[in-house]
């Protein structure tokens, strides 16, 4: 009976840990991660960055910055430091590994200046379909004081990958810079996770039931 018991409680213990894991909340700060082309410095432009798990893809108007980043570095919209991209710019990002039922993207903090800047994030969904939320307009600061603002994403669905698009609020209008840091994704649990711990629940109500009849 008592080594039936400890066998459960492992299994308890086993499953909680796994799913727990698997439900850690992730950080993409663009500081610990790895830039292609490698080591950028401030004002050049990278192809794709990858920090636990998770990959972004960037077209041609991005570029690491140093000194801008909630904390610093983070990413910036532009073909220059300072500069203006034209209409849009835009970036995915998808996960890389155990990531077979999706990941939840939970908020991300940026900041902009200039003219007031939308983003507007399209989601893959598990299982098929899109669907996107545009951010309120944001102008949170100037090119020497630049203030970020947290933004709490509603969708929680399970998705595959998504796009970010920065854009003028008012387009076709360009926007003047807009910057990204501090992206959060949650995973969502794999099934053999959830039955496991479902299994070694089961396994305690066995034991409670057994001791009460006794």
């Amino acid at each position: 009976m008592r080594l039936f018991a400890k066998s459960v409680l492992a299994i308890v213990a086993l499953a909680i840990t796994a799913a727990t894991t698997a439900h850690a909340t992730t950080i993409i700060d663009f500081s610990s991660g790895t830039y292609n082309p490698p080591s950028p410095t401030t004002g050049e432009t990278f192809t794709s960055y990858t920090q636990n798990g998770y990959l972004i893809n960037t077209d041609s108007g991005w570029v690491y910055n140093a000194g801008r980043g909630d904390l610093a570095p983070g990413i910036s919209a532009g073909t220059t430091f300072s500069g203006s991209s034209g209409t849009s710019d835009s970036f995915t990002l998808q996960c890389t590994v155990a990531c077979a039922s999706g990941f939840v993207i939970d908020s991300f903090d940026l900041g902009t200046f200039g003219n007031s800047e939308t983003v507007t994030v399209l989601y893959d969904l598990v299982g098929g379909g899109t669907t996107s939320y545009t951010t309120p307009t944001e102008n949170n600061g100037t090119s020497s004081s630049e203030v970020f603002t947290l933004i709490t994403l509603p969708t929680t669905s399970a998705v595959t990958s998504a796009e970010f698009t920065i854009q003028d609020a008012t387009p076709p209008a360009t926007f003047s810079n807009a910057n990204f840091d501090t992206i959060t994704v949650t995973p969502v649990p794999e099934p053999s996770s959830l039955l496991l711990l479902g299994t070694g629940l089961l396994g305690l109500g066995a034991i409670a039931r057994r001791r009460f009849a006794l």
